[in-house]
């Protein structure tokens, strides 16, 4: 609430105001001109660009309403927060039900934050999430062998040749 204050911005309708927000992106990148008049935003004919243009929406939260606010706008969904192995298959299971409310047919990229990230990922991997995050201060943390743990860490996780 205090960020939204500070802007000068009401915190009550902030979600209708990201969904609106969310439609006029899916509009402006769809290429073409286009108008907007909502409840929140109106505006009249602007033309971005003519052609698409390919800008993937990725969205994060656990409550129901960002789990629909996934399934209806976003190309991908972040689990918020670090969830443990079971919340995050229970988040899953509920974001897949949303998208099939929506009539949602393809598929959304998933991402859950694993800490520790010893996890096991194999288990992640199974049950259908796409990318797993970690921590950065988890895996090098700042000091004088940060870098020598990572390195560390990439063999423990079977990463080589980041860079490539």
């Amino acid at each position: 609430a205090e960020e939204f204050a500070a802007l000068g911005v009401p915190f009550d309708g902030r979600a209708a105001r990201m969904d609106e927000s969310l439609g006029i992106l899916r509009h402006a990148f769809a290429g073409g001109s286009f108008e907007h008049h909502g409840e929140v935003y109106d505006f009249g004919p602007v033309l971005l660009g003519e052609r698409p243009v390919r800008v993937p929406l990725v969205l994060g939260g656990n409550s129901p309403p960002a789990l629909r606010r996934a399934a209806r706008w976003g190309d991908g969904w972040m689990a918020s927060a670090n969830p443990t192995f079971e919340q995050a298959r229970q988040l899953l299971h509920q974001l897949r039900r949303a998208c099939a409310d929506v009539g949602r047919a393809d598929p959304i990229e998933t991402v859950v934050r694993v800490t520790p990230y010893t996890a096991d990922l194999a288990g992640y991997e199974e049950a259908g999430f796409d990318h797993a995050v970690f921590w950065a201060h988890e895996l090098c943390p700042p000091g004088p062998d940060r870098w020598s743990r990572l390195h560390r860490v990439a063999d423990e996780l079977r990463i080589r040749d980041l860079a490539t």
